[in-house]
């Protein structure tokens, strides 16, 4: 799968099995098509290609049903547990 992206792939949507386990700093567009409850995950799917090598700004896509409440609500507690962690351990990388 890795090499399908490094040579001809330009998008991939991934879900939690994106997270770990694979290097993907040549791409630059991240599409999150569920978010976790975990800001720590959301991170961790960002670091696939946010890695060393990588030559462009990552831009991150999150998926958000804004008629589905739970997606919503899902979205609404990462955003806040982002502003509480960027106010006690500093900025981390704009999500």
């Amino acid at each position: 799968m890795v090499e399908h992206f490094k040579e001809r792939g330009t998008i991939m949507i991934a879900t939690e099995a994106g997270a770990e386990g694979i290097n993907l700093q040549f791409c630059s567009l991240i599409i999150n098509y569920d978010l976790p409850w975990n800001p720590q995950r959301v991170e961790q799917r960002i670091g696939r290609c946010h890695r060393y090598g990588q030559k462009h700004d990552v831009v991150v896509v999150n998926f958000v049903d804004e008629t589905n409440e739970a997606d919503q609500r899902v979205y609404e507690l990462l955003e806040q547990k982002f502003k509480l962690f960027n106010g006690v351990f500093g900025a981390s990388d704009e999500v």
